[in-house]
């Protein structure tokens, strides 16, 4: 008995068991509590433009390994860029089983109604990518002015003031403006003229500005060469380009292909930035020159996850970016 009695003080010393008089010896409750397997306590539903892209890939793992950290349940659809499939999406988000959303919108020149909805009723809602401007909503995103700045300073600095930009169908997204932004203030901030004859306006300049089909994903080959010929027009009426930067990956075969081109046809030599590094895999069998300006896919997914764990309120992070 005496060992028994040891065995139990001990046992009560590390508060693994609580004595009651007259009761006898019983296990601490908190310990079966503790010991307990957590059970998740939110549900949350992610929205990206696509699930092959190596840049939505690594927001996926940033989301994934913060929701695995917290025992949080994430799952993950797209909408492929259709806004048709976004806007049923947000529509029934309210009576769904989930706690909050995190969501790459649809590129558009407007913002979807439906999401401002759910904004306007305090819905738990991250958005990742980009910002929507003048809407209280929290977002997550990289610096697109800051290492489009950066970029074309560097060039500047290198000597090389005739660079190209290529903007996109979708116009009024934050993160097309940003990049825009950081073009021309880095011709500013140098003492550079900008020679508006270098800014390739597709959402002006293109006869069909619908980026709803334009902006298809995979875009279709006939696309593709559609916008080749556009941009060799356009870089042979300039031919003292001699590098480019592409808004956005969309485009960015396209660009390649009327590089090489050029190449070809008249040994003309251009280096083109890309954001994100989607399209990496082409280099080994090109010799088109082109760099990759790449975001923090995974921190931003992490961060957007934290956010709405939060709890969700108007708070928002801009990532840097690096080359």
């Amino acid at each position: 008995l005496g060992d028994v009695y040891k065995r139990q003080k001990k046992l009560q010393e590390k508060n693994l068991i609580v004595r009651r008089q007259g009761q006898g010896s019983f296990i601490n409750p908190k310990v079966l509590t503790s010991s307990a397997p957590e059970k998740p306590v939110y549900n949350f539903l992610v929205s990206l433009n696509s699930l092959g892209s190596h840049y939505v890939n690594q927001i996926i793992l940033g989301i994934q390994d913060y929701c695995r950290r917290k025992n949080i349940n994430c799952f993950f659809t797209a909408h492929f860029n259709n806004k048709t499939s976004e806007t049923t999406l947000l529509k029934t988000f309210p009576e769904s089983p989930y706690d909050g959303m995190i969501i790459f919108p649809v590129d558009g020149n407007y913002f979807n109604r439906a999401l401002l909805q759910l904004v306007v009723d305090k819905t738990p809602i991250v958005i990742i990518d980009r910002e929507y401007q003048g809407v209280k909503a929290s977002f997550v995103a990289s610096n697109h002015y800051g290492v489009t700045y950066d970029t074309v300073c560097s060039l500047i600095d290198e000597g090389v003031t005739d660079i190209a930009l290529i903007l996109p169908l979708s116009y009024n997204i934050s993160s097309v403006l940003d990049r825009y932004r950081g073009y021309i203030d880095a011709f500013i901030a140098r003492g550079v003229i900008i020679k508006r004859q270098y800014i390739l306006d597709r959402y002006y300049d293109n006869e069909n500005n619908d980026f709803q089909n334009a902006s298809a994903n995979p875009c279709p080959p006939q696309t593709i060469e559609k916008w080749t010929n556009d941009y060799i027009a356009f870089l042979t009426k300039n031919p003292d380009v001699k590098a480019i930067i592409t808004i956005n990956g969309i485009s960015f075969l396209a660009c390649v292909n009327a590089a090489r081109k050029l190449k070809a046809s008249c040994n003309r030599d251009l280096r083109i930035f890309v954001y994100d590094d989607d399209n990496e895999e082409l280099a080994s069998i090109t010799d088109v020159k082109f760099v990759t300006l790449r975001q923090h896919g995974y921190q931003i997914g992490k961060q957007a996850a934290a956010q709405l764990y939060g709890p969700v309120s108007y708070t928002h992070l801009t990532l840097p970016t690096n080359s």
